[in-house]
This record gives structure tokens, sequence and C-alpha cells, in this order.
């Protein structure tokens, strides 16, 4: 059985590779640039979605389903990790068996919010689709991605200063949940338990709620892969050195500022932050043409004068 959205479009890979995780969580976002994220995984078993928590080998189900099915069987959706509810009985899935009827626990209710985006990703696995609630149809497989992505953006480690720590800080406080960070620098929202995944959820359901309204308008996407040279150079990297990696986020930072706009105009004001002179801009304009990047919007230059004979 496959689910529909999830094969061939989400799995990259049968087999774990160090490039699949920033290709896959690194993809999409609604804070930042994603390519600004990308960041490997030092779990060398990750693959997309796939729980390292099996309940002690019991299943994990909504117990009100399982009581009400004729033939008591288990779905495939509830064995991966981008649910922590059932939508259509509003509780947590819990861990039991299909056959042990008399040792079901007592149903736990869930929040509005978790049962409401858990819908939505129940609609991408079951039916390759979702319908956002203004009618719009987004594919499947670019909603698990999105909501991927969203979970990498809030689990940040919070010693990061950026402008989208506030925002972040106030979803976590809106869900009613302290700002933990869960994961830092490292770790993976799959080798998280049961709950503390559906604690990361809510607060998912609570940040992509403008995204949703939208209509996915303002999604922050990189709308192109990894090059082969720089997924292999990722692979490569992923126990050295942080500083090892900063080829391949330059490059993403240079693939998105070719196409986008936006993106082109924040990286040129970057590289100009209080320029020498406007010899120093011409030269930094020369090279972002070179690099295919389009020079937008006029800089302002402090009145110095220019060094004949230095660098700049």
């Amino acid at each position: 059985m496959t689910m529909a959205a999830y094969v061939p479009y989400l799995v990259d890979s049968l087999s774990p590779r160090g490039d699949i995780f920033p290709a896959y969580c690194c993809q999409f976002g609604i804070f930042e640039n994603p390519a600004l994220r990308v960041r490997p995984a030092r779990a060398a078993s990750w693959l997309p979605w796939i729980s390292g928590d099996l309940a002690d080998g019991k299943m994990i189900g909504c117990i009100e389903c399982l009581r009400s099915d004729r033939q008591r069987f288990g779905r495939l959706h509830w064995r991966a990790s981008w649910m922590a509810s059932c939508p259509k009985h509003g509780v947590l899935l819990q861990a039991a068996s299909p056959a042990e009827q008399s040792e079901y626990p007592v149903s736990r209710e869930t929040a509005t919010e978790l049962a409401a985006i858990d819908e939505l990703t129940l609609q991408a696995v079951t039916k390759g689709r979702v319908q956002l609630p203004d009618g719009r149809i987004v594919h499947g497989g670019l909603w698990l991605r999105v909501l991927r992505g969203v979970i990498d953006e809030i689990c940040r480690p919070r010693c990061m200063k950026d402008v989208a720590r506030p925002i972040i800080e106030a979803a976590w406080e809106a869900a009613g949940l302290p700002y933990r960070h869960a994961l830092g620098r490292w770790g993976i929202y799959e080798k998280l338990g049961r709950l503390e995944r559906a604690n990361v959820l809510k607060v998912a359901a609570l940040a992509i709620r403008p995204l949703i309204r939208a209509g996915f308008q303002h999604l922050k996407a990189s709308t192109r892969p990894l090059a082969a040279e720089a997924s292999r150079a990722v692979s490569s990297a992923v126990l050295v050195r942080d500083f090892q990696l900063m080829p391949i986020e330059i490059e993403n930072i240079t693939m998105l500022a070719r196409e986008n706009d936006d993106v082109a105009i924040d990286l040129r004001r970057m590289l100009n932050h209080q320029p020498r002179s406007a010899r120093f801009v011409a030269q930094t304009d020369e090279t972002l043409k070179s690099l295919g990047i389009p020079v937008l919007a006029p800089l302002l230059v402090a009145r110095t004068p220019d060094l004949a004979d230095g660098p700049y």
C-alpha cells in the first residue's frame, strides 16, 4: 500500500543520504529565506517523516477508530510522524494494538488547532491534494514539505537572534507552551517522542495559519534543488565543522538571488553595508552581474574619497 502524495514526490531516496535532510526540510519556509537555514542531519538513518518512536512495538493509532472497526486494522499514516491526532474523532493518537481491544487506553481529546492541521495533512496523504479553507487546492506533497519546513523553523535554537525569533516565540506562547526550541542545532523532529511531536505540531498549526489564509501566496521557496556537487559536499561534510558548509549556503543564496528580485536587493544591501566608496559599490555590482544576479534599487553611499592605492 502506498499513500497518495507520498510516492514518488516525497521520497527522494529509499536509502538515507547526507543531503536528503536539507533538500526535504529546508526547501520551504514562512519566516525566512529557506536557503539560510540549510543544515545537515547527523543521524545517518534519517528518512522523510519516518518516526523513531514505535511505542514499545505497539501500533500507534486512534482508539475510537479501532473500536468502531468491524475488523480492526492499523492505518499506514498512523505509523508516520506527520500527524498527532485523528481529525475524525478529535483525539490524540496513542499506543494500541488492533488485536488487544481490552487493553485500549482512555481516549485523550486533542486541541482544536492540532485537529485542524491534521485534517489537512490527512487529505494530503489520502487524496494527494489539500483543499484550503478558501477553496484553493495545493498538491499534497507541497503541503507536507511546507509543514516540515515550518517545523524546522519553529524548533531552532533560541540563541539564534534574527527578525523571525519574536514571531516564533509568539507562536509557542499562543500554544501555551514554553519556547524550548525542542531540537537545538542538530536535533531532529522525527526523533522526538509522541507527546513532544504533538506539542511541536500544535505550534506549527498556529504558525502556519497566516500562510493558509493567504492561500500559500507568501510562501518562501527555493525554486531550484541543490546542485549535484552541492549535494555531495553536504553529504561529506555532515560531521565536520560548520564553516565547511558555507560554500553550499552561498550557492543556494546565489541561485535564489538570480530568480527572486527581493532576495537580490537584500543581498546587494548586505554586501554594501556601510560601503567605503562609490567605487566599492561599483565593484560589488560588477561581481553580482558576473554571477547573473540583477542589480536593483539605488544605494546611499557615504561621501568618502576613493583611495587610489587601496584595495577598494
